[in-house]
């Protein structure tokens, strides 16, 4: 029996992390149709800020953040895709490293939330 690495266990919930993030905005997206409000991902992250247990799920969401950020660094820095050296295989990676990038500004969100850095109230 293989057992997996930290670094993919990391990798996978920080996809799931993603996933839901996703999941909150598309709610916010449906109820700001009936109700008003703003559909992004700052905003869902508010949202949930409000709810019971709100900053433990946006520390672990933050945590999964990070792990998929980290995934995102290792497949464009270190090509673990094994993209070819060619303009397009490149320009994979850029995207990529981008995503890392933007990705980590959204973590950086999340944690401050969690963490209670800003001092606003957000809801």
């Amino acid at each position: 029996m293989q057992t997996q690495s930290p670094f993919l266990w990391l990798s996978r919930s920080g996809y799931a992390a993603r996933g839901l993030v996703y999941v909150l905005v598309a709610g916010l997206a449906l109820s700001s149709s009936i109700g008003g409000g703003e559909p992004n991902s700052k905003s869902a992250l508010n949202v949930l800020l409000g709810q019971p247990f709100g900053r433990v799920w946006l520390g672990v969401i933050t945590i999964g953040l990070l792990g998929f950020i980290a995934w995102r660094f290792a497949q464009s820095l270190a090509n673990s895709d094994g993209h070819p050296a060619t303009l397009k295989g490149y320009g994979i990676r850029v995207a990529l490293l981008i995503s890392a990038v933007t990705y980590s500004r959204l973590a950086i969100y999340a944690a401050s939330l969690a963490l209670a850095f800003d001092k606003q109230k957000r809801f």
